[in-house]
């Protein structure tokens, strides 16, 4: 809601994300190292006794990378040519929705609410994949992109772009709360997976998976630190990939508008609860990288359209 200041719930969520953070493991660069020279040396060695058949095989990984390449370039450009149509049918969708909310409100029911507007938005753990946000009624989305090459030491993480809006208990009287959010998602996930050539011989077969889902958080904001609960989840695309003595790719669209809801949530009477929808992105990459794009064309991107809650007495 324009005006209203919540800036003390964004230093709220911050200090939640930065102890998030500390949790994550750290890449180890010297380990990485180790590998890598472990690799180049069992290469050498089985190259050598291979002879003449191991340049042939090299040059045969350097025609499949060239060629992996062209096609996920053709994948991508195909993507970008629909992304256009598919979000418009997809925003035509979504309004109609909202709309028919705003001229019927009787399609709510009594004692609803409907919101339609975040208060802010967030990208956690990593803040730097939220590239563009734009938030007013009815026109609420963010540019987010996430973006890992892992080498020979796994990478593994979730990350998420999350969009939050304050609800307020307007009766003195502790209720039991329903709570609808939709989100829009534009975009598409690549996967790759390197060729390992001979080293694919000794070590784990490269690989490189990424899930995305939506997800609704709800924060009990009259207490200090707020509990969090995970009320919905719903799976929206995934891509994966493996790799051996070739490398491989993979890539999947996503367009879609999820809902997600809960029932019989309780809020003390007077009091706050703040809603959190985000996306939420986890990938696992050993020798492979993953490119989770809802940012790269003007047609990509995560919105999110409206939430509605409605609050029933405590029996």
């Amino acid at each position: 809601m324009e005006g209203r200041d919540t800036s003390h719930l964004e230093a709220m969520v911050a200090a939640v994300e930065a102890l998030a953070a500390e949790g994550r493991a750290q890449l180890d660069e010297r380990r990485v190292a180790e590998v890598h020279d472990e690799l180049e040396r069992m290469a050498a060695s089985t190259a050598w006794k291979l002879g003449h058949d191991a340049l042939r095989l090299g040059e045969l990984r350097r025609q499949h990378a060239a060629e992996m390449e062209r096609f996920s370039e053709e994948v991508r450009r195909l993507t970008v040519d629909a992304a256009s149509d598919r979000a418009q049918r997809l925003a035509g969708m979504v309004d109609s929705w909202r709309q028919d909310l705003l001229d019927h409100p009787d399609l709510l029911g009594p004692d609803t609410d409907l919101l339609l507007e975040a208060d802010f938005i967030r990208s956690w753990a990593s803040s730097d994949n939220l590239v563009e946000e734009r938030r007013r009624p009815g026109v609420t989305w963010a540019r987010y992109r996430v973006r890992e090459e892992a080498d020979a030491i796994r990478a593994h993480a979730t990350e998420k772009v999350s969009f939050y809006t304050v609800w307020q208990n307007p009766t003195g009287h502790d209720v039991l709360v329903d709570v609808q959010s939709r989100m829009t998602v534009n975009g598409h996930l690549d996967v790759a997976a390197d060729g390992a050539g001979v080293a694919a011989w000794f070590f784990p077969r490269p690989r490189a998976a990424v899930e995305v889902e939506a997800r609704l958080t709800l924060w009990q904001l009259w207490s200090d630190p707020a509990p969090q609960v995970v009320a919905d989840t719903r799976p929206i695309a995934a891509a994966s990939v493996e790799g051996g003595f070739l490398g491989a790719s993979d890539g999947s669209f996503v367009s879609a508008a999820p809902g997600l809801a809960t029932t019989g949530f309780w809020v003390r009477g007077g009091s706050a609860i703040l809603l959190e929808s985000s996306l939420v992105v986890d990938y696992d990459a050993l020798s492979g990288s993953v490119d989770a794009d809802f940012a790269g064309d003007p047609s990509f991107n995560v919105g999110w359209a409206y939430a509605t809650v409605t609050r029933h007495p405590v029996r």
